[in-house]
């Protein structure tokens, strides 16, 4: 009996132990279907995170930038084109979340690229980048397609236009900040916001009353050479390899906008959120082909010239005899251009990125067809085939 009392309590703990070992198996497959549900739900239109604020005493703390992120710290990475929005304290600790989709978040306050148009409820975005043709743009929207925009032209701002412009400041954040205030764009009285203030550009609209952007991007190298050629009288003595190392030379420019991190050492994260927020919420031009630019416009936003017939092309003409008698003073390889790319390196990524939604766009939403290097366009068709004889020929001769 000794034994066999020894040999029932063994069994016992040998029962319960696999038992035991045999639970996560078991719950394995319902823990898995929690987490799916879980990542289906968050990945659906309907369902949007709440701002995720900490409660510590990190919230008392000033808040020294305000940036589109991959991640957040909380959260797992998301796609480029959705970002959360983070808000950073000066220990450059993440304060406050807001998630891609939620009413808060400041992307909702653009339509997405192929969106349908609601003409009541929309107003036109133009992010400027300088030296990259925003004058002439703002130029054929005034005196060719009669569009009204904002445009400070005299002390104090109001509601009166002047020279076709409404006298509103969308170009310094003191203006912006006013406008946004006074709640323009509910006014009904702009059809174009310009400024080249991207992120707080974003602001002067609502989720009820969203901008359509667009925005025209140069070579990285060119749009230094003219912003050297313009600089302040202050940096008239400076080379131009001394202007490009100078602090008044902001590197990465474009890329910087778009994320909102205005200083700092900038990584892929920031190139990756860049190229997510021009692919969804732009319509791209790109300055080298800047007539082909404005077709683009005309068509995508139904533009029409007012009363003054030929006035796009006779402008167009006009520049084009302008630029051919630019001087360059950057040649390719030398070493400002070397320096420009290097210091640019995200900005130069970009705009090449830029180039490839240009020809996409063009292909998508304009019926243009992608052209090679010579400008001859290019039969996918006619490669498919070829493709395939050539896979033929290969079997054929090596086997499948």
């Amino acid at each position: 009996p000794k034994y066999a009392s020894t040999l029932s309590v063994f069994i016992l703990v040998a029962f319960i132990a696999a038992l035991y070992a045999s639970i996560p198996s078991r719950r394995y497959p319902f823990s898995q279907k929690i987490i799916e549900f879980t990542w289906k739900q968050r990945d659906s239109a309907d369902f949007h995170r709440p701002p995720r604020r900490l409660e510590t005493d990190q919230d008392r703390r000033q808040l020294l930038a305000t940036q589109f992120r991959l991640h957040s710290g909380f959260y797992p990475e998301t796609h480029p084109s959705r970002p959360y929005l983070v808000s950073i304290d000066e220990t450059g600790a993440f304060v406050q979340t807001v998630e891609y989709g939620h009413e808060d978040h400041p992307l909702s306050r653009l339509t997405d690229l192929r969106e349908p148009r609601d003409i009541e409820r929309e107003a036109v975005f133009f992010f400027i980048v300088p030296k990259t043709n925003g004058g002439k743009i703002k130029t054929l929207m005034t005196n060719c397609y009669n569009l009204r925009r904002a445009e400070k032209r005299e002390d104090p701002e109001s509601y009166k236009f002047i020279g076709g412009v409404i006298n509103i400041d969308t170009q310094t954040l003191q203006g912006i900040a006013k406008a946004q205030s006074n709640n323009v764009i509910d006014s009904g009285l702009v059809d174009v916001f310009a400024t080249s203030y991207f992120f707080e550009g974003m602001l002067l609209f609502k989720p009820q009353h969203k901008g359509r952007a667009f925005t025209i991007l140069q070579h990285p190298v060119r749009r230094a050479e003219s912003l050297y050629h313009s600089r302040d009288s202050s940096l008239e003595g400076l080379e131009l390899s001394g202007y490009l190392e100078s602090p008044n030379y902001i590197d990465n420019w474009v890329v910087r906008s778009l994320t909102n991190d205005k200083r700092g050492n900038l990584t892929e994260d920031h190139f990756l959120v860049a190229k997510g927020i021009l692919a969804q919420k732009f319509l791209v031009g790109i300055a080298e082909y800047f007539e082909e630019t404005i077709k683009r416009l005309e068509t995508y936003y139904e533009w029409s010239e007012a009363n003054n017939e030929g006035c796009v092309t006779n402008y167009l003409e006009k520049q084009r005899a302008e630029e051919e008698e630019t001087p360059r003073t950057i040649e390719r390889g030398s070493y400002e251009w070397e320096l420009v790319t290097g210091k640019d390196k995200f900005d130069l990524m970009l705009y090449y990125y830029a180039l490839e939604l240009f020809a996409k766009q063009g292909s998508t939403m304009f019926h243009r067809p992608y052209v090679d290097k010579a400008g001859k366009p290019i039969d996918f068709a006619e490669l498919k085939r070829k493709e395939m004889l050539k896979k033929k020929l290969l079997d054929s001769l090596f086997g499948p």
